[in-house]
């Protein structure tokens, strides 16, 4: 059924004018380069092939005529998606009003009037039901708190031939890792550090839930997030990646410049301190992330085959499923 986790009281609303506020403030990066996991990889593991990201795969499943993006994405992706389904409107659903701006500034002069933007609170947002024959969302959903709720409104509002594309970062929730994927991490960052000089110096800070200083809706649950779509949608293909490398996140020097307040803000200065013990070497920071990942993706690959650890990153296909009366 239609299931709330959260509901707007006083408390609750003041989180969410602090997630919306966040949001608002201007991106140093676009939101498709704040994974850690370098996209060739997550592109192989998601799509099979390293140059293909998973949103160009769309038009392999039919000619989409009306669908809707939960959150607002990056502004790349979106004009991707248009320009690859040509019959598409696109109604961009998120918490942050600029962002939403953004998209409509930089894409509808392009795209003729095709992407449609409305502010909401997704963990209450309400979909039109049997109305869209795509929905996508790529870095959303771990920031909600009514995961049942959304997945209820995903399934109600695709049509009977309808898909519905998930991106997100499914690891832990609250980043409270179990202690295996700790140590597997901890041991495979120390090989690292013993190949490059320049790592020595970092430290591996884990997040404490009882302690946090990263965004109000941060993985609140993001841990449950497959379980939950599962039950309500059914689950066509699931494919993951980043158990380890997506850890990468809270590795840092021993002086940080201060704990993030999200998954995506954790990223921009991770490329930001990355830099720092290597600049004499003039490497830019992807660059760095790619030394780095280097050191990790053959294990992560084992791991991510063998299934023994959780991933932090997921991509999920799924069809519309008939909710139970």
């Amino acid at each position: 059924g239609d299931i709330f986790h959260v509901q707007r009281d006083d408390a609750y609303q003041r989180q969410a004018e602090a997630e919306a506020s966040f949001w608002d403030q201007p991106q140093l990066v676009g939101i498709d380069e704040y994974s850690p996991i370098p996209a060739a990889y997550l592109n192989e593991r998601f799509t099979g092939d390293p140059t293909i990201p998973w949103f160009e795969t769309l038009p392999n499943y039919g000619a989409f005529h009306r669908g809707c993006a939960l959150g607002a994405g990056g502004i790349n992706q979106c004009a991707t998606i248009l320009l690859q389904n040509p019959d598409l409107h696109l109604t961009v659903y998120d918490i942050s009003g600029q962002s939403l701006e953004q998209l409509d500034r930089d894409l509808n002069p392009r795209f003729g009037g095709r992407l449609t933007t409305q502010k909401i609170d997704l963990n209450f947002v309400e979909l039109p039901q049997d109305a869209y024959d795509v929905v996508v969302s790529d870095g959303c959903i771990h920031h909600l708190y009514n995961l049942e709720h959304v997945a209820y409104q995903v399934n109600r509002s695709l049509t009977p031939d309808g898909y519905f594309f998930l991106v997100d970062y499914v690891g832990e929730s609250r980043f409270q890792f179990s202690d295996e994927q700790k140590r597997t991490f901890e041991q495979a960052f120390a090989e690292a550090r013993q190949r490059f000089r320049s790592l020595r110096g970092w430290r591996i800070v884990w997040p404490a839930a009882a302690d946090w200083d990263y965004s109000p809706f941060e993985a609140a649950r993001s841990g449950e997030t497959l379980d939950v779509f599962r039950r309500y949608l059914a689950e066509v293909d699931l494919r993951t990646a980043g158990a380890l490398v997506g850890l990468l996140l809270f590795v840092r020097k021993p002086a940080p410049l201060g704990r993030p307040r999200s998954w995506s803000q954790a990223a921009l200065r991770r490329l930001a301190s990355l830099t720092a013990p290597l600049r004499g070497r003039a490497l830019r920071s992807p660059q760095v992330i790619a030394l780095l990942a280097d050191a990790l993706l053959p294990r992560d690959r084992e791991i991510a085959e063998a299934g023994t650890l959780r991933p932090t990153s997921a991509f999920a296909l799924y069809r519309k499923k008939p909710v139970a009366s």
